[in-house]
């Protein structure tokens, strides 16, 4: 029977731990959903064959004096301004969650703040 309690303890105190560090888990575990889905968007529809410029932009470009080699380097330029531009989106959001959970969690382990004025004699 000991060695059953024991268990139940131990599992009562991971319970416990983990409703605690909710909010952080939580943080975590939403900023790595918004990685992985992120990567998968950059992979299927920045990266690779699906992002080639128009052919009227391609025909535009040329016809101001243009080479094809510059045409792929700026294609190649605007692939990555859009993937900086989505670590730097990931980032905010991931300091403005993480900022929120700690702002919470000072407030939740501060005491009441008493606004009555004391009246010296």
């Amino acid at each position: 029977m000991g060695i059953i309690t024991g268990i139940i303890n131990k599992i009562k105190e991971i319970l416990s731990d983990l409703r605690r560090n909710f909010g952080l888990i939580a943080i975590i575990g939403l900023i790595w959903i918004m990685f992985l889905i992120g990567i998968l968007f950059l992979y299927v529809y920045i990266g690779g064959e699906n992002f080639q410029p128009k052919g009227t932009f391609v025909t535009f470009m040329t016809g101001l004096g243009f080479s094809s080699t510059f045409i792929a380097f700026l294609t190649e330029s605007i692939q990555g301004f859009i993937a900086a531009m989505y670590i730097v989106i990931l980032l905010f959001f991931w300091l403005r969650m993480v900022r929120m959970y700690f702002w919470r969690t000072v407030k939740k382990s501060m005491p009441p703040i008493n606004n009555e004025k004391e009246v010296k004699e």
